[in-house]
């Protein structure tokens, strides 16, 4: 597996603004620890619709939002556009 470090950075940024563990943080967005490991690990990227819960979760404005459509998923989608 490829690591995406910026949109790994990111996910673990937004966490690190919370007194939310991984695991606590895991339960709120209704996923498995495991998968948010793998998203702060930038081996896995998340949904839109998980992208909208770590938003409310997490508290992000707009801007921080549009930058991680733009991080985790834009990245994908030129990835497989290429592929």
């Amino acid at each position: 597996m490829s690591c995406d470090a910026p949109s790994a950075l990111l996910a673990r940024k937004w966490r690190a603004t919370t007194t939310l563990n991984q695991s606590e943080a895991a339960d709120a967005l209704g996923i498995h620890q495991s998968t948010l490991t793998k998203i702060e690990g930038g081996d896995r990227r998340p949904s839109l619709s998980l992208l909208k819960k770590m938003g409310d979760l997490y508290s992000l404005t707009p801007a921080d939002l549009a930058e991680g459509v733009s991080v985790m998923v834009g990245a994908g989608a030129d990835a497989q556009a290429g592929a």
